[in-house]
């Protein structure tokens, strides 16, 4: 559980954790060398925000079509990393990155 809950259209997603990836050879081909030509990221919504506020009435918001538990495919280099986010807990924070709703590319089924 994570003690953050993200404001406006925002979401916290966990990252899935690279691996090293073995070919039919033998070869072993470790994740820091797979991880520089990646694109995209997967990961699974761990928190949601309330939505974005609806622009005809201020007091409400427009929700997200996501909820907590979808795994979602969003680009690489986007979004802000969350880093030691609690102080008595270091690894809270190692692997979670903060995103807009909008930059979700798509929800695996």
């Amino acid at each position: 559980m994570i003690p953050l809950k993200p404001a406006s259209e925002y979401i916290i997603v966990k990252l899935d954790e690279d691996k090293d990836v073995a070919t039919a050879s033998g070869i072993i081909l470790p994740a820091a060398a797979l991880a520089q030509n990646k694109k995209t990221c997967v990961g699974t919504v761990v928190a949601v925000g309330p939505g974005r506020r609806d622009p005809n009435d201020y007091s409400k918001f427009i929700p997200v079509d996501c909820k907590e538990g979808d795994r979602i495919l969003c680009a690489q280099f986007i979004g802000y990393p969350l880093l030691q986010i609690n102080a008595l807990d270091p690894q809270v924070g190692d692997g979670y990155i903060v995103i807009k709703h909008n930059d979700i590319l798509a929800f695996f089924t």
